[in-house]
């Protein structure tokens, strides 16, 4: 049985700790759980909080610096008191603050599934898919590490500057700023994929391959 996960939640990232395994286990497999994660942080301003366990002073301070260790400098780690987590992806809606500076986003991990809505003032990233019937809604970019299904709509602050990154982008509705088109239909999900960029210019949603637009 896993000792540590990783779920995003309306105020971060929570670390939950499992109560049955030894201490070690736990740190042993936090360092692992981080290390598999460590690029996909670079570069994010993020809330971890820690939940699952209580834990007492000594093992909140070797944890703590096994995840300074594996982390960006600027993460904020947070230990929830009595080890309590808070609801994650069974919410029908999820909203966070990202912030508005490219450094900052709000992160979820795992499938977005129909009914579910994301919201945030920054930027927002998906580690998986988005399904047909989600919506996904931010001020800035938006990634997805998947297959993106759902509607969408970047740039919400008025920034035309937004872009939507995704394995690949076939929503009903795509939306950057005040503009508004669809993805072209796509009979089937690549086998090979290449990640997938739509951006604004001179007036018009474009999505192309990541590969070839010079960002």
């Amino acid at each position: 049985m896993s000792s540590v996960s990783l779920k995003g939640v309306k105020d971060g990232v929570e670390l939950r700790l499992s109560q049955e395994n030894s201490f070690s286990n736990i740190l042993q497999e936090t360092k692992e759980r981080l290390q598999e994660a460590k690029d996909f942080f670079a570069g994010t301003a993020l809330n971890l909080i820690v939940c699952g366990r209580s834990l007492n002073m000594l093992e909140e301070e070797q944890l703590k610096y096994t995840i300074e260790a594996l982390l960006p400098a600027d993460t904020k780690i947070v230990f929830s008191k009595e080890g309590d987590c808070q609801e994650t992806m069974g919410k029908d809606r999820i909203e966070g603050y990202g912030g508005t500076g490219e450094e900052n986003a709000l992160f979820i991990r795992g499938t977005v599934r129909s009914g579910q809505v994301i919201e945030t003032a920054g930027n927002l990233i998906i580690a998986g898919d988005v399904n047909p019937g989600a919506q996904l809604m931010a001020g800035g970019d938006i990634m997805v590490m998947g297959n993106l299904r759902g509607t969408i709509h970047a740039g919400r602050s008025g920034n035309r500057g937004a872009v939507v990154i995704a394995l690949s982008i076939a929503p009903p509705q795509l939306r950057i700023a005040d503009m508004i088109t669809r993805a072209p239909d796509k009979d089937e999900i690549r086998r090979s994929p290449q990640p997938e960029i739509a951006y604004i210019k001179d007036g018009t949603i474009y999505i192309d391959d990541y590969s070839s637009r010079k960002m």
